[in-house]
């Protein structure tokens, strides 16, 4: 006989005296992701790109070439620019999936009115809304474009355009990770999906982790380049003390339970595998089990996203035959 309890972690919980509690999780969840959608329609664009861009723009004549290189320099301008692109009045056929086919459809004049009414973003800026060291996110992004491009050339890759889109949005999802429960690939997928992103491009960037199948060649490249972005220099300094202490402690509060053999928080912290002594525990106290825990790391840790508590109840019966 074996149990395996799971219960995932939202990081708020909406209430009402009416409605079933699954269908008041499910609602809150909406409107928590829609209300992120929204405070992300006002992500700011990096001042120095944006700037560059005018400056461009404002000459008599504008080379093409320079006005790709400067959008595909921050991620809010090339969200900003594939996005309205795709939703230009008249347009039919496939979606666009990269910065130049963009920038001609829309114009270098209408690119230059969209930066012109876009918030910007200087680095090592903090704000209320974008406390989640924003310069961190921005770098990481810009590395794994410049390792992805590097990739592209040393393998012949072709479609470099498109690439350098995927490669640029493929942690688009940590932008609104610390509002809404979820990972930041699948909050990542549906943000691109509501800013009518092409489908290829979402392909490409949503197997970085391996929560998904390798899709097209490009996703290798993706993930390789987010790989060698992680690993350059300085981009986890900071970090390892805090990644090891949030472990040690999602640990230290499922061990604090009686009947609790032992506890492992995996998957980079989103999961705790709790393994407890079936004979001190039953099926019905897993279940409570799984839900104190959760209710406790809900309490007394902060976290981006959501973990997930998964309780395992393991009998085994033993014989031999002589």
């Amino acid at each position: 006989m074996a149990a395996n309890e799971t219960v995932a972690v939202p990081r708020t919980a909406t209430e009402s005296p009416v409605q079933p509690l699954e269908e008041r999780q499910g609602e809150g969840h909406g409107r928590r992701l829609t209300a992120a959608f929204e405070a992300l329609e006002g992500f700011p664009a990096l001042a120095e790109a944006r700037n560059r861009l005018l400056a461009l723009v404002g000459n008599h004549r504008i080379p093409l070439a320079d006005v790709v290189e400067t959008v595909e320099a921050d991620i809010a301008l090339v969200v900003a620019v594939l996005r309205f692109a795709n939703e230009a009045p008249g347009r039919g056929g496939a979606r666009i999936e990269n910065i130049p086919d963009a920038v001609r459809v829309l114009s270098p004049e209408a690119v230059h009115q969209l930066a012109e009414r876009m918030r910007t973003f200087d680095y090592f800026e903090r704000s209320a809304v974008w406390e989640g060291a924003p310069d961190r996110f921005r770098l990481h992004a810009l590395a794994t474009r410049a390792a992805a491009e590097l990739l592209a050339v040393e393998i012949g890759y072709p479609d470099r355009d498109r690439l350098i889109v995927s490669a640029l949005l493929h942690d688009i999802g940590k932008a609104i990770d610390h509002e809404v429960e979820g990972t930041h690939v699948d909050l990542g997928m549906k943000l691109l999906k509501k800013y009518n992103i092409a489908e290829a491009v979402i392909e490409a960037m949503q197997s970085h982790h391996d929560d998904y199948p390798y899709a097209r060649p490009e996703a290798y490249v993706v993930t390789a380049a987010d790989v060698l972005s992680a690993a350059r220099p300085g981009a986890r300094r900071g970090t390892l003390e805090n990644y090891v202490k949030r472990l040690a402690d999602l640990e230290k509060i499922a061990s604090d339970f009686a009947g609790v053999k032992s506890a492992y928080a995996i998957a980079a912290g989103r999961e705790l595998r709790v393994f407890v002594v079936p004979e001190k525990v039953d099926d019905f106290r897993a279940l409570e089990l799984a839900r104190e825990i959760a209710n406790k790391i809900q309490t007394e840790l902060k976290y981006p996203g959501e973990i997930k508590v998964n309780v395992i109840r393991e009998m085994r019966a033993v014989e031999y035959a002589r």
